[in-house]
């Protein structure tokens, strides 16, 4: 009987020991995976402090944030655009054409702001009316292709008389 015990004593105790190794093992590869999660996460303030200027508008750049969101990669840009030589209540719409490319392809808005059919309501800033001098923040979202290629964003007014100006969005 004592044999027996001391038997079950020895294998019970490498059973523990053997468990308690496979737990710590669990844990470390559990907190690798989440550190590599983090790494791969997109979540970047870029600092952009850019002045855009044309002959009837300017566009003044503060910051963007590129973020991950819902399994999508998002990138939020935040602009003020000026009307200087527009008519009184004109819009950022009025103004200039405007897009976001990624590796050559034309990125979504998702909030379907640039829609001239789309949503009006107090949320579009594209479609705010702007005085005559006036400064008015305009607050977008695009859907990004992937995390690694620039963002070029392209103002092109909508005179026929002046070329359209880019800003170079660095992810990396």
């Amino acid at each position: 009987m004592r044999e027996f015990m001391n038997v079950f004593l020895v294998v019970l105790l490498s059973v523990l020991a053997f468990t308690a190794c496979q737990t710590t093992e669990t844990e470390i590869d559990a907190e690798t995976k989440q550190e590599e999660k983090e790494e791969k996460n997109l979540n970047k303030k870029i600092d952009v402090s850019e002045k855009l200027e044309f002959e009837q508008f300017d566009i003044e750049f503060k910051k963007v944030k590129a973020y991950e969101k819902d399994d999508k990669l998002l990138l939020d840009l935040d602009f003020s655009w000026r009307n200087k030589r527009l008519p009184n209540g004109s819009t950022l719409y009025v103004a200039t054409l405007f897009e976001a490319i990624q590796d050559g392809e034309e990125l979504e808005e998702i909030n379907d702001h640039w829609n001239p059919e789309g949503d009006r309501g107090l949320q579009n800033d594209v479609f705010a009316s702007n005085a005559a001098g006036g400064l008015s923040p305009v607050k977008l979202t695009y859907e990004l292709k992937d995390k690694e290629n620039d963002v070029e964003l392209i103002f092109t007014p909508t005179t026929e008389t002046e070329e359209s100006q880019t800003i170079i969005i660095e992810l990396e």
